[in-house]
């Protein structure tokens, strides 16, 4: 206050803040900080040491990358719109649940410790014998001992004109008038604030981040530096004043954060960009082989990326491609709140990938494989071979792994002869391996190894019937068969995805009803 004012009232002195929540206080509560250090540090390690519930001597289990839940297709369902039938990823599915893991499995040192066991099923609503396979996701690794690397991070926030819009509402429709937004609702840009204020209450003092928001271009809010040296709840504030508008250059913002990052990771970091967006690029390079070729050309230099998808009309089908890339992830958000939750439970998991490229051979004269339940790059599997990119590690709980596995569905010629498998994969640290072990597939069906393969038969099924039902209603309400071409001129992209009303024909309603009555009865 300059001194010539008068009357300008008591002068206040600095603002005072706490260094280990980063809220600020009163300098009368100083002393209270003070005494309450020690307890406020133990809070945190609880918060933050992702093996305090693990049992001392139990390992950690793996999960594939890709998409880590299903809550955009059930969101969806909730609001009454039909899901894009990406959004049912398996592998999300499967990270909803615990699964058993043994089976036979040959001695290895390597930190990935693969478990294989079979089952022959009878399909509910097609009456086909079914063999499969199951690959479990366990560890060498002890729950207790696991830390996460440090981490050179770069959180990338999209605020084109589309995050403004409200969370539960689809921002294009009837060719590409906006919808009105509901002044009382969340946008999509308020839940992705507070999901990146969360994310910067998880890192450690000798982590780096950098800030990069894009629109129709990028700009480099905050530089790559140590968390040590930043005022942290300065940055937050910052965060929170940020405003939506302007087209949507993923690209931009994906080439501005890997700048960043544009030196060669030290072997003990990781670097990762967080990219918050609805997936809808509509400027710059906006075709999927372009962005596909953009993240990968990254993945290939260890720079991996994780995807946090908002809003019902986020695009399911490009975050599906996106997130199959080596050491990729993704993750959809339904509130700012849910994810700072989510995120005190995961963040260390979510960010440390431990197996790149898992590979199964079948060696088997005539036995090919049919489908791949479980994994990002299940649409890959051809012939004799399985590949999954990306193995991060998962909790446990009763000796059971969260998602931790893979099931391959042969097919119905499969000998009921003995199966070689030949499974291969390189580890984080650069290391390779390969096994190969021989397995048993049971002479009738109804016949499974463990409670886990049946609950992944039954998982798989669902999921594959679902998704079937959403790609059946999006293609009967494709505007684009029953218009003219020049109706479609609406300026929006590929990407920029319209509602489908919530709709059962009644065909699917009487399937649903069958696999309802199985899937209570495996339950």
């Amino acid at each position: 206050i300059p001194m010539e004012s008068s009357g300008a009232g008591p002068i206040t002195g600095p603002e005072f803040v706490c260094m280990d929540c980063g809220r600020s206080v009163e300098a009368h509560q100083l002393h209270a900080i003070n005494e309450s250090r020690e307890e406020v540090m133990m809070d945190a390690v609880e918060t933050k040491s992702v093996a305090s519930s693990a049992a001392p001597d139990e390992s950690l289990g793996m999960a594939t990358g890709g998409a880590a839940d299903v809550a955009n297709f059930r969101e969806n369902i909730r609001s009454g719109y039909t899901p894009q039938p990406d959004a049912l990823a398996t592998e999300g599915l499967f990270y909803d649940y615990y699964f058993q893991t043994g089976g036979t499995a040959p001695e290895t040192n390597a930190l990935f410790a693969p478990q294989y066991a079979s089952a022959v099923s009878e399909h509910p609503l097609t009456d086909e014998v079914e063999p499969y396979v199951a690959v479990g996701l366990d560890s060498n690794i002890p729950a207790a001992a696991f830390e996460r690397p440090a981490l050179d991070l770069v959180a990338v926030l999209d605020i084109s004109g589309s995050m403004d819009s409200q969370f539960d509402q689809y921002y294009y429709d009837e060719h590409g008038r906006r919808r009105e937004t509901d002044a009382s609702g969340e946008t999509k840009l308020e839940a992705a604030i507070e999901s990146l204020c969360a994310l910067t209450e998880q890192l450690e003092a000798d982590d780096r981040l950098g800030v990069v928001l894009y629109n129709n271009r990028s700009h480099v809010a905050k530089p790559l530096r140590d968390v040590e040296t930043t005022d942290m709840p300065a940055i937050r504030r910052h965060i929170r004043e940020i405003s939506a508008g302007g087209g949507t250059n993923l690209a931009d913002g994906f080439e501005a954060a890997w700048e960043l990052l544009s030196d060669p990771p030290a072997e003990d970091r990781e670097q990762r960009v967080v990219f918050m967006t609805d997936m809808m690029p509509n400027t710059g390079a906006t075709e999927e082989s372009e962005l596909t070729s953009l993240f990968t050309d990254a993945a290939s230099n260890g720079v991996h990326t994780t995807f946090v998808g908002m809003g019902l009309d986020e695009n399911a089908d490009l975050a599906a491609a996106l997130s199959g890339i080596r050491g990729a992830n993704h993750y959809f958000v339904t509130s700012g709140e849910e994810f700072r939750q989510r995120l005190g439970e995961e963040f260390a998991y979510m960010v440390t990938p431990l197996v790149y490229d898992l590979a199964l051979e079948l060696d088997a004269e005539g036995c090919e494989i049919e489908a791949v339940s479980g994994s990002p790059s299940a649409d890959s599997a051809t012939g004799r071979l399985m590949h999954v990119g990306t193995l991060f590690p998962s909790p446990k709980q009763d000796g059971e792994t969260r998602g931790g596995i893979v099931l391959v569905q042969l097919d119905r010629a499969a000998p009921t002869a003995d199966l070689e498998l030949v499974a291969s994969w390189t580890e984080r640290d650069g290391n390779e391996h390969s096994q190969r072990i021989q397995i048993d597939l049971p002479d009738g069906p109804e016949s499974y190894a463990h409670d886990g393969v049946r609950k992944a038969v039954a998982l798989s099924r669902y999921a594959r019937e679902l998704r079937s039902w959403a790609e059946t209603v999006h293609t009967a309400s494709d505007r684009s068969a029953a218009v003219d071409d020049w109706l479609l001129e609406d300026g929006r992209s590929e990407h920029e995805r319209e509602s489908v009303p919530l709709a059962v024909p009644d065909d699917v309603a009487a399937r649903f009803q069958r696999l309802q009555a199985y899937l209570t009865d495996e339950m």
